[in-house]
């Protein structure tokens, strides 16, 4: 049994360091392809990730002052969508999740800095924040 456990552990240690490697991929790989762009918000889309992905994922974009992590996980029955902003950025980031839940039929909010909320899963989340 204890060499179960210690199994266990080894693996959901593995399994941390590979998802903050694939996090820190995303971020970069967004990041990247937006400044190159010239733009400022960072916008990504993912499939079949959670809201701690995109957390992990977000606060690693916006280590860059002025952007903006614009960022959704599309599951079967919903999409999970969040905002961040860097330090030097006034985006306001709750009112933007606010403005795209209650546009589109979804739920959500938060303060300047960060928001969460959902969407319908068949919402164009990119169209979407490109637009707003």
């Amino acid at each position: 049994m204890a060499r179960l456990r210690r199994e266990l552990e080894e693996a959901r240690s593995q399994l941390g360091l590979v998802r903050g490697r694939l996090a820190q991929s995303a971020a970069d790989e967004l990041a990247a392809a937006a400044q190159a762009a010239g733009e400022t918000r960072v916008i990504g889309s993912f499939d079949a990730v959670d809201a701690a992905f995109l957390r992990v994922v977000a606060k690693r974009i916006v280590t860059a002052p002025r952007l903006v992590a614009l960022l959704s996980a599309r599951m079967p029955e919903t999409q999970l969508v969040l905002a961040a902003r860097g330090a030097a950025s006034d985006f306001d980031c709750g009112a933007f999740v606010k403005r795209l839940a209650a546009a589109h039929g979804g739920r959500g909010g938060g303060r300047p800095e960060m928001a969460e909320g959902r969407l319908p899963p068949d919402a164009d989340f990119v169209a979407l924040a490109r637009a707003g």
